[in-house]
């Protein structure tokens, strides 16, 4: 087994990217789904509200997902990076207007703080029953 890169492939350096420098527009354009929704890390320019944005990049996922399934994807990937910008939850607010079912019940953090919620009732329930007891 291989445990070792030859010295061609080993990269000593690379560009940092700062989202916040790129205008939305750049990213909004692109045929490429995945760039769309980095979009949502862009500079907005203070010519769009976010809402304004969150709803062009919807729009675009749109035109660009072949079926509901990728776009539901797409959503959900929009949902996570949105998090970064504060915008969760107005791009969970403009995802839900539009004519889409996304069962948020397959959510990772959704699950989690359910569990949570569960366990912390669960808990609760168990402390009293024995502090009645003794």
């Amino acid at each position: 087994m291989a445990n070792k890169l030859p010295e061609a492939l080993v990269f000593k350096d690379f560009q940092l990217i700062d989202f916040k420098s790129i205008d939305y527009r750049q990213l909004l354009t692109s045929d490429s789904s995945a760039e769309v929704v980095l979009t949502i890390l862009s500079d907005f320019q203070g010519d769009a509200p976010a809402e304004a944005v969150i709803r062009m990049v919807l729009q675009r996922l749109r035109q660009l997902s072949d079926n509901e399934q990728e776009l539901k994807s797409w959503f959900a990937k929009l949902t996570i990076l949105s998090r970064l910008r504060k915008l969760e939850a107005e791009t969970v607010k403009n995802v839900s207007d539009m004519p889409i079912t996304i069962d948020i019940k397959q959510d990772y953090l959704y699950n989690q703080g359910l569990w949570k919620a569960n366990w912390k009732a669960n808990w609760k329930v168990s402390w009293k029953a024995s502090w009645k007891a003794s």
